[in-house]
């Protein structure tokens, strides 16, 4: 089963919530991609192509969708 982890950082008027699945299944939601991206060793722009489905994966992403702010 899915796993989700909830990650939390200060949350900005102008910061989308995202949420990004794992090839192993761990999903997580957060504020604001760009921090933690460059925090793990992610390549944000790549993950945004993931997001408009220009790319299928990168690294060990397989899924990023923008969620809504009432999500």
């Amino acid at each position: 089963f899915p796993v989700t982890i909830l990650v939390h950082f200060e949350d900005h008027h102008f910061s989308s919530t995202w949420k990004i699945t794992f090839s192993d299944g761990k999903i997580i939601e957060k504020c604001g991609i760009s921090k933690w991206a460059r925090d793990n060793n992610y390549d944000c722009n790549k993950i945004y192509l993931i997001a408009k489905g220009k790319r299928k994966k990168h690294k060990d992403i397989v899924t990023v969708q923008k969620l809504d702010k009432n999500t």
